[in-house]
């Protein structure tokens, strides 16, 4: 949560795509609505595309960085004041599918994957879109899994190629630690 909402997702690290294993898939959405995420329907996702991006395929200026409310409002609809975050669900990546690239705003793209395999497949698709060079993070206990995402990315010319792999940790650096600094405050 804090990685949409501190600056409102506006650092290039900031978490803007998440893959989540299919088993646990709904309960994790579940839980990022309870942190205070709005999870779009099909119609408002139509919506937010329109005015996130440009027919050129640039960022719209005045929905960069900017809370949630405001970005629902430029899309024409209404979310609770309470909302922090959009999450926008997602299967396509590529080019032609603006949500898989980099957003820079309180947005949040979430993935379903069906082994790990398909996770590394996904995740090197969404940087083949977004560029080399951007975070990566991994919460797995499976040391063999975080071996592969760190290793595959440091082989020479891969397009994995992150410019930091974190594991268990968001990839905001401005990420708090519990019971540490207060949240940023908007």
């Amino acid at each position: 949560r804090l990685s949409k909402t501190s600056d409102f997702g506006s650092g290039c690290s900031a978490d803007g795509n998440i893959l989540i294993d299919d088993t646990i898939y709904d309960r994790f959405v579940d839980q990022l609505v309870l942190e205070g995420g709005y999870l779009v329907t099909d119609e408002e996702k139509d919506l937010l595309e329109r005015a996130l991006w440009a027919p050129d395929g640039s960022r719209t200026i005045e929905t960069v960085a900017q809370p949630a409310s405001k970005l629902a409002v430029e899309a024409g609809f209404a979310i609770p004041e309470d909302r922090l975050f959009i999450i926008v669900e997602q299967e396509d990546i590529g080019k032609d599918h603006r949500f898989s690239g980099e957003k820079l705003t309180s947005l949040l793209a979430v993935y379903r994957y069906h082994g790990f395999e398909d996770a590394l497949d996904k995740v090197r698709r969404i940087y083949q879109v977004a560029g080399a060079g951007h975070s990566c993070g991994i919460y797995s206990f499976d040391d063999d899994h975080i071996d592969r995402l760190v290793g595959g990315q440091r082989q020479a010319g891969d397009d994995l190629a992150a410019d930091r792999v974190l594991h268990d940790r968001a990839c905001d650096p401005l990420r708090r630690e519990p019971g540490g600094a207060s949240e940023p405050q908007h």
